[in-house]
């Protein structure tokens, strides 16, 4: 699924991993409307395996699963193998493997920013320019996004009025990534998740 495709996918709240459930083989298990755990293979969720550009990851959602721990706009494809993984992923895993891969090129500058009901997201890139105009002298690039979900904002009021307390789900997200090239056949990129 290409970074286009995972914004237009319906019913998933234009979120990257709820999109994968659309994909044969994989299906999300929830109380409230269709809406959990990614279940691939029928195999229960922590016998899946996730990779952002290699890097393993054992939660891939938030709360459950309203939102996937990665902001869609530094995404540039996910690869899923429900069945018949690659080598290069061992053979440890039971389930199913999605392999995120983030952009790896960024041309000019841009940001986007999206408020929800439940969350907000925020993206931004610029590539480093040697000369500062031409995209051609690019030494490398860098980008930041990250999320921020407010259900504890306006959950009280609702919790208040029906009577009850309880803890409220938090929660929040960064990517940010950096690639500098040291000339036309090597790099050296650096990524930080949280």
């Amino acid at each position: 699924m290409q970074q286009e495709e995972i914004k237009n996918v319906p019913a998933t709240l234009g979120d990257s991993v709820n999109a994968l459930s659309t994909f044969a083989g994989i299906d999300q298990f929830g109380i409230i409307g269709g809406l959990g755990p990614l279940i691939m293979r029928g195999a229960i969720p922590l016998s899946n395996r996730f990779y952002i550009d290699r890097i393993p990851v054992n939660t891939i959602q938030h709360f459950g699963a309203l939102h996937s721990v990665v902001n869609n706009d530094i995404i540039d494809k996910i690869d899923v193998y429900s069945s018949n993984a690659p080598s290069k992923f061992g053979n440890s895993v039971l389930g199913g493997i999605a392999e995120i891969q983030t952009v790896d090129s960024v041309k000019k500058f841009g940001a986007h920013i999206e408020i929800g009901l439940l969350s907000s997201n925020a993206s931004i890139a610029s590539p480093i320019l040697t000369d500062g105009k031409n995209p051609d002298s690019s030494i490398g690039y860098w980008l930041v996004a990250g999320r921020y979900g407010y259900l504890s904002a306006f959950l009280p009021p609702i919790l208040e009025a029906l009577g009850t307390k309880g803890p409220l789900p938090q929660y929040y997200d960064y990517q940010s990534k950096g690639k500098f090239y040291l000339n036309k056949y090597n790099s050296v990129s650096v990524m930080a998740l949280g």
